[in-house]
């Protein structure tokens, strides 16, 4: 089990009152915030085992009283943006934030009409409910894994005088074997 530090900045604002987030990882909960100004960070210390794991914030305690509307647009809102999520000092890419999903709870809401109740890809949270992302540890490799997936294989340029080195570094994916040596280099600093 290695010891993490979970940073989430916040850009939150208010109509009535400040967001208030309960910050889960797998299901265990790390903190519980209001997010008291325009840019919040929660810097959680926690302990993970390398795995698959998913990050939860839940918006709570927001009424309809905490939004103005008038002509069917909303003129005030108490919500938040999850702006950008660092884990052990490396940031979570845009691409990979896109795979967040916000599940809304409308207990407490007039639901908007044609408003569903899963988004994806969605940083934003206005309602009640609970924002996912899912994320792999040891993080580095997880975020250069992705990258790999993502772009997918390039056509390389080649020119006469140029071949591209079997050493090259672009788009390689880590080997276990690779992972082992990250690994033993880390102990060896650490």
């Amino acid at each position: 089990m290695s010891k993490s530090l979970l940073n989430i900045k916040f850009k939150a604002q208010r109509f009535r009152k400040w967001p208030s987030v309960k910050i889960y990882v797998d299901g265990d909960l790390l903190e519980e915030k209001v997010l008291e100004g325009d840019e919040v960070i929660a810097s959680i210390p926690f302990d993970l085992l390398d795995g698959d794991h998913t990050l939860e914030i839940e918006h709570f305690g927001k009424s309809s009283k905490d939004t103005r509307f008038e002509n069917n647009e909303i003129l005030a809102d108490t919500k938040f943006l999850v702006d950008q999520v660092t884990i052990n000092e490396y940031i979570v890419p845009s691409s990979l934030m896109c795979r967040c999903t916000f599940k809304a709870d409308w207990a407490k809401f007039d639901k908007p009409l044609d408003m569903p109740s899963v988004f994806k890809q969605s940083v934003i949270v206005g309602p009640n409910g609970v924002w996912s992302l899912p994320f792999t540890t040891p993080i580095d490799d997880w975020i250069m894994d992705q990258r790999s997936i993502d772009e997918g294989p390039k056509k390389i340029v080649t020119y006469e005088s140029y071949e591209p080195s079997t050493d090259s570094t672009l788009y390689y994916k880590l080997t276990q074997e690779d992972r082992q040596i990250i690994k033993d280099i880390k102990e060896l600093i650490g």
